[in-house]
Protein backbone atom coordinates (compact mmCIF):
# COMPACT_ATOMS: atom_id res chain seq x y z
CA UNK A 1 0.00 0.00 0.00
CA UNK A 2 3.06 1.98 0.05
CA UNK A 3 2.97 2.72 -3.62
CA UNK A 4 -1.10 3.99 -3.62
CA UNK A 5 -2.18 8.05 -2.22
CA UNK A 6 -2.76 6.87 1.34
CA UNK A 7 1.04 6.62 1.94
CA UNK A 8 2.74 8.63 -0.69
CA UNK A 9 4.16 12.44 0.26
CA UNK A 10 1.86 15.22 -1.26
CA UNK A 11 0.18 18.19 -0.22
CA UNK A 12 -2.06 16.32 2.24
CA UNK A 13 0.95 14.99 4.21
CA UNK A 14 2.90 18.52 4.13
CA UNK A 15 -0.68 20.02 5.20
CA UNK A 16 -0.83 17.25 8.51
CA UNK A 17 3.16 18.32 9.13
CA UNK A 18 2.72 22.00 8.93
CA UNK A 19 -0.48 22.06 11.35
CA UNK A 20 1.39 20.24 13.53
CA UNK A 21 4.42 22.38 14.05
CA UNK A 22 1.29 25.39 13.94
CA UNK A 23 -0.52 23.49 16.95
CA UNK A 24 2.96 23.08 18.91
CA UNK A 25 2.40 25.22 22.07
CA UNK A 26 4.63 28.49 22.83
CA UNK A 27 6.69 26.35 25.32
CA UNK A 28 6.80 23.55 23.47
CA UNK A 29 10.90 22.12 23.55
CA UNK A 30 13.35 23.76 20.54
CA UNK A 31 14.02 20.20 19.80
CA UNK A 32 10.60 19.16 19.34
CA UNK A 33 9.94 22.17 17.29
CA UNK A 34 13.09 22.01 15.28
CA UNK A 35 12.34 17.82 14.75
CA UNK A 36 9.08 18.96 12.79
CA UNK A 37 10.83 21.35 10.81
CA UNK A 38 13.72 18.75 9.90
CA UNK A 39 10.81 16.50 8.65
CA UNK A 40 8.72 19.05 6.86
CA UNK A 41 12.20 19.84 4.77
CA UNK A 42 12.77 16.60 4.66
CA UNK A 43 8.91 15.71 3.00
CA UNK A 44 9.52 18.40 0.25
CA UNK A 45 13.16 17.44 -0.33
CA UNK A 46 12.37 13.78 -0.95
CA UNK A 47 9.63 15.12 -3.94
CA UNK A 48 11.77 18.38 -5.16
CA UNK A 49 15.43 18.12 -4.69
CA UNK A 50 17.20 21.92 -3.77
CA UNK A 51 19.11 22.74 -7.29
CA UNK A 52 23.08 22.41 -6.77
CA UNK A 53 24.33 25.36 -4.76
CA UNK A 54 26.23 28.21 -6.92
CA UNK A 55 29.14 28.34 -5.69
CA UNK A 56 31.75 31.49 -6.18
CA UNK A 57 33.87 31.40 -9.35
CA UNK A 58 37.49 30.77 -7.89
CA UNK A 59 35.56 27.77 -5.73
CA UNK A 60 34.13 26.42 -9.10
CA UNK A 61 37.34 26.80 -11.18
CA UNK A 62 39.55 24.91 -8.12
CA UNK A 63 36.97 22.54 -7.76
CA UNK A 64 36.58 21.41 -11.76
CA UNK A 65 40.37 21.14 -11.88
CA UNK A 66 40.51 18.66 -9.00
CA UNK A 67 37.73 16.75 -10.35
CA UNK A 68 39.08 16.78 -13.77
CA UNK A 69 42.90 15.88 -12.80
CA UNK A 70 41.48 12.52 -10.73
CA UNK A 71 39.29 11.65 -13.76
CA UNK A 72 42.30 12.31 -15.98
CA UNK A 73 44.93 10.21 -14.29
CA UNK A 74 42.61 7.33 -14.38
CA UNK A 75 41.88 8.08 -18.24
CA UNK A 76 45.78 8.19 -18.11
CA UNK A 77 46.01 4.81 -16.67
CA UNK A 78 43.28 2.81 -18.35
CA UNK A 79 43.89 4.90 -21.54
CA UNK A 80 39.82 5.50 -21.64
CA UNK A 81 36.96 7.20 -19.96
CA UNK A 82 36.27 4.63 -17.21
CA UNK A 83 38.17 6.48 -14.47
CA UNK A 84 35.43 8.83 -15.17
CA UNK A 85 33.29 8.45 -12.41
CA UNK A 86 32.04 11.44 -10.30
CA UNK A 87 29.90 10.93 -7.23
CA UNK A 88 26.43 11.63 -6.73
CA UNK A 89 25.92 14.59 -4.81
CA UNK A 90 24.76 14.06 -1.19
CA UNK A 91 20.95 13.72 -0.40
CA UNK A 92 19.98 16.67 1.89
CA UNK A 93 16.90 15.09 3.04
CA UNK A 94 18.66 11.77 4.08
CA UNK A 95 20.91 14.28 6.05
CA UNK A 96 18.30 16.15 7.68
CA UNK A 97 16.71 12.46 8.76
CA UNK A 98 19.85 11.26 9.93
CA UNK A 99 20.46 14.79 11.99
CA UNK A 100 16.79 14.27 13.44
CA UNK A 101 17.76 10.00 14.54
CA UNK A 102 20.92 10.68 15.57
CA UNK A 103 19.46 13.44 18.19
CA UNK A 104 16.73 10.92 18.95
CA UNK A 105 19.47 7.82 19.51
CA UNK A 106 21.85 10.45 21.88
CA UNK A 107 19.12 10.39 24.82
CA UNK A 108 16.03 7.96 23.42
CA UNK A 109 14.36 8.10 26.92
CA UNK A 110 14.10 11.93 26.90
CA UNK A 111 12.78 12.16 23.47
CA UNK A 112 8.80 12.92 22.96
CA UNK A 113 6.13 10.34 21.29
CA UNK A 114 5.82 13.34 18.92
CA UNK A 115 9.51 13.25 17.91
CA UNK A 116 9.50 9.69 17.82
CA UNK A 117 6.39 9.93 15.01
CA UNK A 118 7.78 12.71 13.46
CA UNK A 119 10.63 10.41 12.55
CA UNK A 120 8.82 7.60 11.45
CA UNK A 121 7.19 10.09 9.01
CA UNK A 122 10.14 11.19 7.77
CA UNK A 123 11.75 7.81 7.07
CA UNK A 124 8.19 6.81 5.55
CA UNK A 125 9.00 9.54 3.19
CA UNK A 126 12.35 8.71 2.22
CA UNK A 127 11.10 4.93 1.97
CA UNK A 128 13.18 3.29 5.29
CA UNK A 129 9.98 1.56 5.88
CA UNK A 130 11.14 -1.30 8.88
CA UNK A 131 13.14 1.98 10.54
CA UNK A 132 9.53 3.78 10.54
CA UNK A 133 7.66 0.98 11.68
CA UNK A 134 9.91 0.50 15.23
CA UNK A 135 10.01 4.37 15.15
CA UNK A 136 5.63 4.42 15.57
CA UNK A 137 6.08 1.59 17.58
CA UNK A 138 8.05 3.94 19.97
CA UNK A 139 5.87 6.80 20.23
CA UNK A 140 3.16 4.62 20.64
CA UNK A 141 4.76 2.76 23.42
CA UNK A 142 5.94 6.11 25.35
CA UNK A 143 2.40 7.80 24.76
CA UNK A 144 1.05 4.93 26.80
CA UNK A 145 -2.63 5.56 28.06
CA UNK A 146 -2.21 9.70 27.41
CA UNK A 147 -4.61 11.17 25.06
CA UNK A 148 -2.86 12.51 22.50
CA UNK A 149 -4.80 14.03 19.66
CA UNK A 150 -2.44 13.61 16.83
CA UNK A 151 -2.01 9.85 18.18
CA UNK A 152 -4.71 8.43 16.01
CA UNK A 153 -2.85 9.66 13.04
CA UNK A 154 0.61 7.97 14.29
CA UNK A 155 -1.75 4.45 14.52
CA UNK A 156 -3.09 5.09 10.72
CA UNK A 157 0.07 5.35 9.98
CA UNK A 158 1.69 2.38 11.91
CA UNK A 159 -1.28 0.27 10.29
CA UNK A 160 -0.10 1.49 6.43
CA UNK A 161 3.29 0.81 7.51
CA UNK A 162 2.46 -2.82 8.26
CA UNK A 163 -0.16 -3.22 5.90
CA UNK A 164 2.63 -2.36 3.13
CA UNK A 165 4.94 -5.11 4.40
CA UNK A 166 2.82 -8.18 4.15
CA UNK A 167 1.87 -7.12 0.58
CA UNK A 168 -1.11 -4.63 1.58
CA UNK A 169 -3.13 -7.17 3.85
CA UNK A 170 -4.23 -4.92 6.67
CA UNK A 171 -5.68 -8.11 8.75
CA UNK A 172 -4.62 -8.38 12.56
CA UNK A 173 -2.29 -5.78 14.03
CA UNK A 174 -3.15 -3.11 11.12
CA UNK A 175 -6.83 -3.10 11.56
CA UNK A 176 -7.03 -3.18 14.90
CA UNK A 177 -4.55 -0.07 15.04
CA UNK A 178 -7.49 1.52 12.70
CA UNK A 179 -9.96 0.63 14.58
CA UNK A 180 -8.22 2.12 17.57
CA UNK A 181 -7.92 5.58 15.56
CA UNK A 182 -11.50 5.80 14.76
CA UNK A 183 -12.20 4.98 18.18
CA UNK A 184 -10.11 8.40 18.63
CA UNK A 185 -11.47 10.34 15.85
CA UNK A 186 -14.60 8.95 13.59
CA UNK A 187 -13.49 11.72 11.02
CA UNK A 188 -10.32 10.90 10.49
CA UNK A 189 -10.11 10.70 6.55
CA UNK A 190 -6.84 8.28 6.61
CA UNK A 191 -8.36 6.26 9.06
CA UNK A 192 -11.78 5.90 7.00
CA UNK A 193 -10.09 5.06 4.33
CA UNK A 194 -7.98 1.98 5.74
CA UNK A 195 -11.07 0.93 7.39
CA UNK A 196 -12.92 0.58 4.45
CA UNK A 197 -10.27 -1.52 2.55
CA UNK A 198 -10.03 -3.64 5.52
CA UNK A 199 -13.39 -4.61 5.37
CA UNK A 200 -13.38 -5.30 1.78
CA UNK A 201 -10.77 -7.37 2.09
CA UNK A 202 -12.59 -9.05 4.87
CA UNK A 203 -15.27 -9.71 2.47
CA UNK A 204 -17.39 -7.37 4.71
CA UNK A 205 -18.46 -5.45 1.77
CA UNK A 206 -21.24 -3.13 3.28
CA UNK A 207 -19.49 -2.23 5.72
CA UNK A 208 -16.44 -1.08 3.47
CA UNK A 209 -18.73 1.05 1.78
CA UNK A 210 -20.45 2.67 5.24
CA UNK A 211 -16.43 3.73 6.18
CA UNK A 212 -16.09 5.48 2.34
CA UNK A 213 -19.60 7.31 2.16
CA UNK A 214 -18.58 8.66 5.62
CA UNK A 215 -14.86 9.55 4.68
CA UNK A 216 -16.99 11.41 1.80
CA UNK A 217 -19.45 13.09 4.35
CA UNK A 218 -16.74 14.35 6.56
CA UNK A 219 -13.60 15.63 3.86
CA UNK A 220 -13.54 18.98 1.49
CA UNK A 221 -13.57 18.06 -2.14
CA UNK A 222 -9.99 18.57 -2.40
CA UNK A 223 -9.22 15.88 -0.16
CA UNK A 224 -6.90 13.15 -1.96
CA UNK A 225 -8.36 10.06 0.04
CA UNK A 226 -11.74 10.98 -1.47
CA UNK A 227 -10.33 9.78 -4.57
CA UNK A 228 -9.83 5.92 -2.74
CA UNK A 229 -13.30 6.42 -1.39
CA UNK A 230 -14.78 6.57 -4.97
CA UNK A 231 -13.01 4.34 -6.13
CA UNK A 232 -13.93 1.38 -3.55
CA UNK A 233 -17.62 2.56 -4.01
CA UNK A 234 -17.46 2.28 -7.47
CA UNK A 235 -16.47 -1.58 -6.83
CA UNK A 236 -19.54 -3.75 -7.64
Amino acid sequence: MAHDPLSAPGLAGLRRLRAELAALPPDAPAPARAALAESIAAALLATHPLPQPTLPWRWRLGLVGAVLSVGLLGYAWKGSMAGWHPAPPPNPAEAMVQRLADRIAAAPDSAQPAEWAMLGRSLTVLGRQAEAIAAYRQALARLGKAAAPEAAGWRVDLADLLGSAKSGSLAGEPAELVAQALAQDDRHPKALALAGAAAWQAGEHEQARRYWRRLLEVTPADEPLRRIAEQGLAQP
